[in-house]
Formats: C-alpha cells, structure tokens, sequence
C-alpha cells in the first residue's frame, strides 16, 4: 500500500467535485435524522445543530438560483424524527426516576407535572419549555437520581433547540457570490466530515452502523438500491410500572423502521413511531401502554422512498 493511500482517510471525502449539491443535500438530510433518531451519545448533540446550521447557511446562499434545496422539507424530517422518537426517550428518563424513587414519589410529579404525554401533544414551539421544565427537575434532585437520566434530558434538550432554531431560520434568505456559496459548502463538507470521524471512533468496522448514519449511496445520486426485505417483530418484554412494551424488530436492507398500532377490533393500524434506526441490524423501541386495552402492534421496514412488507401483528394486553 502506498503512503498516499494509506492516509487516504484523513481527506475529507465530502469536498470532492464529484458530489453534486442536491446529493450532498440528501445525504446530509438523511445522517441528521438518523443522528436525532437514535443518538450515538449525548456528545452528538452539538454536532446536530454544527451540521444543521450549517446546511441551513448554504441553503440561504442558494436562494437566489434556480437550484433551491428544499432546507425547509430538510427541517420537517428532521423535527418529525426528533418528535418520532422523542416518547421512547421520555420512557427512558420516567423509567430511570420510577426505579430510583418510586412511582408514588413527588419527585415523580415535579419532573412530570403534567404526565409524559404532554412532550408528544405540545406544540413545536412550547417543546423546549416541557424539556427545560423536566431539565431543572431532575436538576433538584441530582444525588437521588441517576446521572444519565440528567444527561438524556439535558441532551434532548440541546437537540432539540438546535433543530428549532435552523428550522425557523431556514425561512430567511439572502444573497451571497458564487464564492460565499463555495466557502458554505465547504465548511458544511467540514461539518460532516467530523461527524463521520467521530462515529468512525465510536464504532470501529461496524459496516451496520455506517449504512445508517452514513447513507454514501445518497452522494453518489443514486436511487435506494433495494426494498428492505419483510419485517420480523418480536415483543422482547413487558414492565408492569410503568405499563410499557419493548419490541425488537429485524429485517433485511433496512435503513429504519416504523410501528403501527391499533386497539384490537379496530381496522387501520396508525403509526406511533418512525425513524427507528437498526443497532446491528435490529430496531428497537419502548412504547407505554395506556388504559386497559389490547393493542396490535406491527412493523415495517424503510429504505429510502421505499417500505418493506409489514410483519405480522403481535398482540399486547395493558393490564
């Protein structure tokens, strides 16, 4: 191997002329929803909002052509991943305060005045006060819980500001050279390129982890290769408090994948949640089981535009 080709990874591969822009843009798209979906580490949180603003910045440049990159369709992706994924975080955090302190503890009512399912029905707007709210809860009472329940909070709620921010000012636009636009495309270029060294050392020859953070087949301008292959999902456990399920679910050349649900005896299946990345292949999601109903879950796989055959239903009793 020549010397050249061995440091062949420390130049940065999202400069090349190769790329077009709507390419890059795709792909950056795709790797900022995957990031929000199921984080790699709180450490990634600032990179979200780095690689956003900074797509935000090149889309501003390119407002006066004819080439508009749809940053605003750019931003409801990714918010909608973020919301997607955001009650299967909560779960997490409630889950971490109810073991340490109890489900009748008032710590309890102070970090979740208003229960869990406010954070899915507020308003984009009112989401960084319910974050902040739960933030300076648990703040109070640090040593009485665990420190990752701060953590996820604290990094949600980091996430969660970037993504609003670049998302309302992706409206604004404004003039800039050829050159301007240039100097933006690189340091976006830049942005990605520490996000994929950073996974890079994260996740050493993991080839599962990079086909979903690191989707390369969009630079390339390619249409998705292959619909994902039929999803298989597994109820992997149950918690009594709080009422929760935990599913698994695995299929074949899947980037995500989303749940459906339904109560029994109803006809159409509604999707709860979406944006689901595979760790090693497998897709893994918490859900909290309302009422005394009997739900119908079920799965399907998502690559690109295209969706995989549904798995078959799996029933849950909320006892």
């Amino acid at each position: 191997m020549s010397a050249e080709n061995s440091f062949r990874h420390l130049t940065n591969p999202f400069l090349s002329s190769t790329i077009a822009m709507q390419p890059l843009m795709d792909y950056t798209t795709a790797h900022l929803v995957a990031l929000v979906s199921v984080s790699p580490g709180p450490e990634f949180a600032a990179r979200v909002t780095a690689t956003n603003a900074a797509a935000n910045a090149l889309n501003a440049s390119m407002a006066e052509t004819g080439n508009k990159l749809a940053m605003q369709k750019m931003q409801t992706e990714i918010k909608k991943a973020f919301r997607g994924s955001l009650p299967g975080q909560i779960l997490e955090i409630y889950g971490a305060i109810v073991g340490a302190a109890g489900a009748s503890s008032p710590i309890l009512t102070e970090c979740f005045p208003l229960g869990r399912s406010v954070f899915g029905s507020c308003k984009d707007g009112e989401l960084d006060d319910q974050l902040q709210m739960l933030v300076t809860a648990i703040g109070h009472h640090g040593s009485a819980l665990p420190p990752a329940a701060g953590t996820k909070a604290g990094t949600l709620l980091e996430t969660w500001n970037g993504i609003y921010e670049a998302a309302s000012s992706a409206k604004g636009t404004k003039k800039m050279s050829a050159v301007s636009r240039q100097d933006l495309r690189g340091a976006l270029a830049g942005e990605l390129y520490r996000n994929l060294l950073m996974l890079g050392l994260q996740y050493l020859d993991d080839p599962d982890k990079a086909a979903a953070y690191c989707p390369k087949y969009l630079l390339e301008g390619r249409a998705t290769p292959e619909t994902p292959g039929a999803t298989t999902l597994t109820l992997a456990g149950q918690d009594a408090q709080p009422r929760t399920a935990h599913f698994t679910m695995t299929a074949d050349g899947a980037e995500s994948f989303r749940l459906l649900r339904r109560v029994t005896g109803e006809t159409d299946m509604t999707v709860v949640a979406e944006g689901i990345v595979p760790v090693n292949g497998v897709g893994t999601f918490s859900i909290y089981l309302e009422g005394t109903a009997t739900y119908e879950f079920a799965a399907e796989a998502v690559r690109g535009p295209r969706t995989g055959e549904r798995s078959g239903s799996v029933s849950v009793a909320a006892n």
